[in-house]
């Protein structure tokens, strides 16, 4: 099944249900969102965090989507994945970010060794003169006194510190502040020079000849980390290819009192958990302009859509894929005889494989095909899925979905396990005591399994072989 990352205005206009457009689109999701898995990150929870009381109806209507089909990255362990929760469990967990204030700016410690260290930044001075600054224009004056303390001759590192503190308070409730310091930056370096919106130039490439004398990608990873530009991690590489796209003006938001740099890094956050899906659907222009170029830059394929052609794909994404066991029958047939097929290696030497490039999904899940042909001639199939993006494999909704598709398609199981027992599934996923299901029509098995080579949810078509009684691969 397709994954869909709606943003959050495509939430709320759907919630709202009075724009024709949307309308429409309440009413086709009524007949295809079975098949399709919605996710919600984060970046939906602190858009809507200083809202009104209505946000929590909001994250109910969202939660008829999305249910607990959760995906962020844990700071501590530094890793994206999916989680089970709604979205009501995550604002009531998301508490607000600490800040470097409450240590710059209290005046007294218990702990003495914080007192401490304020005192050594106090008495450090920073070799750093603001006499430069004289010959900047007037008209920027202003700015550059709010990025720096420029009323002392002599500056500490605590003062030094405590002006940013309050630069960066500024830069997140004031959207002029950040527009006239992108501005700044756009007159002085860009000038229209690198724009994504160019798509005959590789902006990556013709940032090499800025100041910088850096492609785009290596300039975002000096950024982060100068010294060991291996150590980066994914995550804060694409946040910051992404901010650094508005703030050198390569791609500009247009900034207004309520989007301004917060909003920004919001968007960020969207565009980075849409890479973890299949479709991001949004009339965001400007997230819709700089994720379009960062998959491009980084050849993500997750698909960058509007809402209208949104709606204009959903029968084709949302339909189920098998109607009549006949047409199974035919489209499998067909795939085997007309799929094109490459040869798999690195095989024992008793068996053939081949990829099988098929024409359409099964399940609306398997997107992929492998053939085995044993010595013995035992033949047998395995559907799959691709592993188009990171975290491509199913997470516990997408296999109980997977699962009772199966079953209400190919009906009971030889074991009679029957539909997606959630509760106790999952553990014995969690455990690698998942068997999935078995059915068995006449001498042909169909095995619906956790493959133990690859680690993939699998489904087994065969052996095509009269002796054959078992479904282990």
């Amino acid at each position: 099944m397709f994954r869909v990352y709606f943003d959050t205005n495509v939430f709320r206009n759907l919630e709202s249900n009075t724009l024709p457009l949307y309308h429409a689109l309440n009413e086709s999701l009524n007949s295809y969102k079975h098949n399709l898995s919605f996710f919600f990150s984060p970046a939906h929870i602190r858009d809507k965090r200083k809202a009104d009381e209505r946000k929590i109806d909001y994250f109910q209507f969202m939660e008829t989507f999305v249910r607990d089909n959760h995906i962020s990255y844990h700071g501590l362990k530094k890793y994206t994945t999916h989680y089970l929760a709604t979205p009501m469990m995550v604002y009531n967990d998301d508490a607000p970010e600490h800040e470097i204030s409450m240590f710059l700016e209290e005046k007294e410690f218990d702990n003495n060794s914080l007192e401490g260290i304020k005192t050594i930044l106090k008495n450090t001075p920073l070799p750093f003169d603001t006499n430069i600054f004289t010959k900047v224009p007037e008209e920027h004056k202003k700015l550059f006194s709010k990025m720096f303390p420029l009323n002392k001759e002599k500056l500490t590192f605590y003062d030094f510190m405590l002006h940013q503190l309050s630069f960066s308070r500024e830069m997140t409730t004031n959207s002029k502040l950040y527009s006239e310091l992108r501005n700044y930056i756009f007159e002085n370096f860009n000038k229209g020079k690198y724009d994504v919106r160019n798509e005959e130039v590789d902006f990556n490439q013709a940032f090499k000849d800025s100041y910088f004398q850096k492609t785009f990608i290596e300039y975002v990873k000096q950024s982060l980390n100068p010294n060991d530009q291996t150590k980066i991690l994914y995550y804060d590489f694409y946040i910051q290819s992404y901010n650094i796209l508005d703030i050198l003006g390569i791609s500009k938001d247009k900034i207004k009192a309520r989007n301004g740099f917060n909003n920004i890094l919001n968007d960020a956050m969207h565009s980075y958990y849409a890479m973890h899906c299949d479709y991001l659907v949004t009339e965001d222009k400007g997230l819709t302009e700089k994720s379009k170029a960062l998959y491009n830059l980084f050849n993500i394929q997750t698909k960058v859509v509007s809402t209208d052609e949104f709606l204009k794909i959903l029968p084709d994404i949302g339909t189920d894929t098998e109607i009549k066991i006949t047409h199974f029958v035919n489209k499998f047939i067909k795939d085997t005889i007309e799929g094109e097929k490459s040869e798999l290696t690195n095989l024992p030497e008793d068996t053939i494989s081949f990829r099988i490039e098929i024409h359409e999904k099964y399940f609306n899940f398997f997107d992929q095909m492998v053939q085995f042909i044993m010595k013995s001639g035992e033949m047998y199939f395995v559907l799959e899925k691709k592993e188009e993006y990171f975290l491509s494999s199913p997470n516990f909704r997408e296999q109980e979905a997977l699962v009772n598709k199966c079953i209400n398609f190919l009906g009971l199981d030889v074991n009679q396990y029957g539909l997606f027992d959630f509760d106790n599934e999952i553990e014995l996923i969690k455990n690698n005591k998942w068997v999935g299901r078995l059915w068995k029509f006449n001498n042909i098995l169909f095995y619906l399994h956790k493959n133990n080579g690859t680690d993939k949810i699998c489904l087994q078509i065969g052996p095509f072989n009269p002796t054959a009684t078992n479904g282990k691969e």
